[in-house]
């Protein structure tokens, strides 16, 4: 029975620190009487889901915050409902793979972050899904390769740079050969 002491002791300080804070749920109305935004709110701050929603009623978007500060997991939708974006924030800076939606569901384009600037590789899609363009980031600038891809999937330019700088264009021919020779030390 010892033992029990200090696990209900701890028991009670976990249930006084929860029971301590201030949370509400916090909303707000469009002129028209529509909700506009629904907040939980501790201490005054965004703590937890925070729903928009356009003047029509439909939602805009769902976001995770804490203490203020996007983190986690937000939605962002199209007037008509639809997925605009799925976004993951760690303190307020964007991390990981984006997909970005039209309005009709279709995917257009895909981004990666990390600590809120383009990291790696970023695709653009015709609207029957083939690649259009690839995109390498490094820190938010371009690094390697940016290829324009035809509708068949096929390279039609090739770009080449180096710390934000192209330094080599190649382009290429329906049938995917070399039309023009490589130019170097082009500035951007």
């Amino acid at each position: 029975m010892k033992t029990s002491a200090p696990v209900a002791l701890l028991f009670f300080f976990i249930v006084y620190f929860f029971c301590s804070c201030e949370r509400k749920q916090i909303c707000e109305t469009y002129d028209n009487g529509n909700m506009k935004r629904v907040c939980m709110s501790a201490n005054g701050l965004r703590n937890g889901l925070c729903t928009s929603y356009y003047d029509n009623g439909s939602r805009a978007s769902v976001s995770s915050y804490v203490n203020d500060t996007l983190h986690g997991d937000s939605r962002y939708f199209h007037r008509n409902g639809k997925l605009n974006c799925e976004i993951h924030f760690e303190h307020g800076q964007q991390n990981g793979v984006v997909h970005y939606y039209d309005s009709l569901g279709k995917r257009y384009q895909t981004a990666t972050f990390l600590h809120g600037l383009l990291e790696g590789p970023s695709y653009s899609y015709y609207p029957t899904g083939i690649v259009k363009m690839k995109i390498t980031y490094h820190r938010n600038r371009r690094e390697g390769y940016y290829i324009y891809y035809d509708e068949a999937g096929k390279i039609k330019r090739k770009e080449t740079y180096s710390e934000g700088r192209r330094i080599d264009v190649t382009e290429y021919d329906s049938l995917g050969n070399k039309a023009m020779s490589s130019i170097k030390n082009i500035s951007t």
